[in-house]
């Protein structure tokens, strides 16, 4: 088992492979015992999806807006600190879910780049991915591409695959077999996170175990960001907006309760990508606000 010693910055070595790979691994953001408490707490939300209607939204965007322990664990300094050697000192988290994949699910992800869809404009930002369980290609856990973000962004197809979790089934378009066999398999401790920039392409397989894959994804920017397709929100998490580009999110006071519902609803009401996936689920969008 490797140590639960965490860093609050990175060091230079792990700045210069983020910088040539597109990722970095493992960094420790939790401790083992509170990743696992955490781990615990999703599954009791899981097992609530059919008695509230609302429970796919809450786990799947903006998470860290209705939970409050959730928006403990992004505001962490372990996650903070480091992030900021990569985007500087002033930080917006942009997006807050969890991603699961049920026990023996043949539900996977194609190979593609966050930024595809996502409207930030200029591309920066970079996602990180906390494990809430031990994760690896066994359990159906991320693979990265080294390198390939520096091209930038490549051409995407949709497919509409039924086992892919992705909600176009998107993939990159062309990538050949010697590129393929350079693909890193992202192995980590429960509490510890990947960092992987918004070009770097990414996938993960399906889950043939017995048990939940759990992790916890955060995508933060810098201020200086906007989004193409409107006006969104975000939460400032380090340092100051002087840019102004996002409407700002609050904390919330306690786990689902009114205000941190209608947080969460006025945030999703503005965000882009929801919109654009609730359209592809719902074929009457209208319905959405209410």
């Amino acid at each position: 088992m490797r140590a639960e010693t965490a860093q609050l910055r990175l060091d230079g070595a792990q700045r210069e492979r983020f910088m040539r790979d597109g990722f970095l691994f493992p960094i420790r953001i939790l401790s083992r015992d509170a990743a696992n408490a955490a781990r615990e707490r999703v599954l009791v939300l899981l097992d609530e999806r059919d008695g509230d209607p609302g429970m796919d939204d809450f786990l799947g965007y903006k998470t860290n807006l209705v939970l409050r322990w959730v928006d403990d664990i992004v505001h962490t300094p372990q996650l903070l600190e480091a992030m900021s050697d990569l985007l500087g000192p002033d930080l917006l988290l942009w997006s807050c879910s969890f991603v699961v994949k049920a026990p023996r699910s043949a539900g996977r992800y194609t190979w593609h780049q966050d930024a595809t869809y996502w409207g930030m404009e200029p591309p920066s930002g970079v996602s990180a991915w906390i494990a809430l369980g031990d994760v690896g290609p066994e359990n159906g856990g991320l693979r990265c591409l080294p390198g390939l973000h520096v091209r930038g962004q490549l051409a995407h197809v949709n497919t509409f695959a039924d086992d892919v979790m992705l909600p176009r089934g998107q993939a990159i378009r062309d990538l050949d077999e010697v590129t393929l066999e350079r693909a890193v398999d992202v192995r980590l401790s429960s509490g510890e996170a990947s960092f992987h920039h918004v070009f770097t392409p990414h996938a993960s397989g399906p889950n043939p175990s017995g048990a939940w894959r759990i992790g916890l994804q955060a995508v933060l920017i810098p201020t200086s960001v906007r989004h193409r397709g409107g006006r969104e929100s975000a939460m400032l998490v380090r340092g100051r907006d002087d840019f102004g580009h996002f409407e700002s999110e609050p904390r919330p006071l306690a786990d689902r309760d009114p205000a941190a519902r209608a947080a969460h609803r006025a945030a999703m009401i503005r965000m882009g990508t929801w919109q654009a996936e609730q359209e592809l689920r719902d074929p009457e969008p209208d319905a959405l606000t209410d």
